[in-house]
């Protein structure tokens, strides 16, 4: 199977990007195009410097050049609180978007779902009305599912 590399003028939304499990997952593997952007996306009233500041506790700086490429990666970086919850939160990450993509011939969306699954299917849908870019690729991450949860209910879903 061929490897396919990430594109530019892509950006990664990180929904539920306050919790634990999205700290979790920000690693320090070298494979993100220049034009790469990241924002978070949560209830949290968080700032933009709130947000690098929850990245930056979860890196392991143990060297200088992982500290500079950590420096370099927090300035890709950029949080919407989405506390009003329903269509203004979504609205509120589309402006983002769309500011992020100004200029720009195609903007490509990688949305990592790092939500509890009752959550799946009400977000999932916010998004492909609300954020999916009309100039590029749109693609949904489910960070982490459990596929022995004992309930279908559990899985918001996903499964109709």
């Amino acid at each position: 199977m061929e490897e396919q590399k990430i594109k530019e003028d892509t950006v990664l939304v990180i929904l539920g990007a306050s919790g634990d499990l999205a700290r979790k997952k920000l690693e320090r593997r070298n494979i993100l195009p220049s034009k790469f952007r990241v924002v978070g996306f949560a209830p949290d009233e968080l700032s933009d410097d709130e947000f690098s500041s929850i990245i930056s506790s979860r890196a392991k700086t143990d060297s200088p050049r992982f500290a500079e490429k950590l420096k370099k990666f927090i300035a890709c970086c950029s949080y919407v609180s989405g506390h009003e919850g329903g269509e203004r939160s979504f609205l509120a990450l589309k402006e983002r978007l769309d500011v992020l993509g100004e200029n720009k011939k195609e903007q490509h969306r990688l949305f990592y779902m790092a939500l509890p699954p009752s959550a799946f299917r009400s977000v999932s849908a916010g998004l492909r009305k609300y954020c999916y870019s009309p100039r590029g690729h749109n693609r949904l991450i489910v960070g982490q599912f459990d596929p022995f949860a004992r309930n279908t209910a559990s899985w918001g879903g996903l499964i109709d």
